[in-house]
């Protein structure tokens, strides 16, 4: 005869059937629950690393930056105020960079500068000297800058052959809400 038969375990009573196995317990429910949980999330993440991504010219960097250098002790100063002027034809930049020593608008330089933009990331190069108000026992340090854009803020550090290194942030002029 094919009928189920209760069986007594730790006090609970639990019904046996014959070839056709146990119902599924709580922990097994839960263990499909959480199976079912981690493949929708696996599935997401998937989905999202395959979702397209805006086009990196959506980031444009042309126009006026305001901020600061610093550099290591053992130069004309520490701290230099800067203003970049960039232009910006697809990846590529262009523009001229003006430094004052903080404090002291007489000390300054204008460089030209080029470089170019990968992805949130821009990399540029000071390649002249196009004004100078520098004394002549002084010389301007030309900078490979590689910069993070951040919002509206460029931050990173800058090198130059001879020179003490050091780091830059520049802020967007006229950054806020529209």
């Amino acid at each position: 005869m094919d009928h189920e038969q209760p069986v007594r375990r730790s006090s609970v009573f639990y019904v046996a059937r014959k070839k056709k196995g146990l119902p599924p317990t709580l922990a097994a429910r839960l263990r499909q629950g959480l199976n079912a949980l981690l493949l929708a999330a696996v599935l997401a993440v998937l989905a999202y690393t395959l979702l397209p991504r805006p086009a990196q010219d959506t980031v444009n960097l042309a126009g006026a930056w305001y901020g600061m250098i610093y550099q290591q002790p053992g130069a004309l100063s520490s701290y230099y105020d800067l203003r970049v002027t960039f232009t910006q034809d697809g990846d590529q930049i262009s523009g001229t960079a003006r430094v004052n020593v903080t404090g002291d608008s007489t000390e300054y330089g204008v460089m030209s500068l080029t470089g170019y933009r990968d992805g949130d990331t821009l990399h540029y190069t000071e390649t002249g000297l196009l004004e100078s108000g520098l004394s002549p026992d002084w010389r301007w340090c030309f900078k490979n800058a590689t910069l993070t854009l951040n919002g509206d803020t460029l931050s990173g550090r800058w090198s130059s052959p001879g020179c003490n290194p050091g780091t830059m942030t520049l802020v967007r002029e006229n950054a806020g809400p529209e």
